[in-house]
């Protein structure tokens, strides 16, 4: 995995993500636009989903990106 301290301001397509206690990534919700909106998206999608399994506070919650929309339907999208 490729960690960064700052967006890439290349990239067009930001998510909210997690990595689980077996170190998988997981895309939480997205695309959003722009990092400052994952980002700003970030604790409510986290509240939303340990809401719903409790296990997942333990996981490592974040935001990533890509170049472009990744063309996987998330089921919160973009939350």
């Amino acid at each position: 995995m490729n960690f960064r301290d700052a967006a890439n301001p290349d990239h067009t397509a930001f998510y909210v993500s997690a990595i689980d206690g077996k170190d998988r990534p997981r895309l939480a919700a997205g695309p959003y636009p722009t990092h400052a909106e994952a980002l700003e998206r970030l604790d409510a999608v986290r509240t939303h989903i340990t809401d719903r399994d409790p296990v997942t506070w333990w996981w490592h919650w974040g935001t990533c990106s890509s170049p472009e929309p990744i063309a996987l339907t998330l089921p919160l999208g973009a939350f």
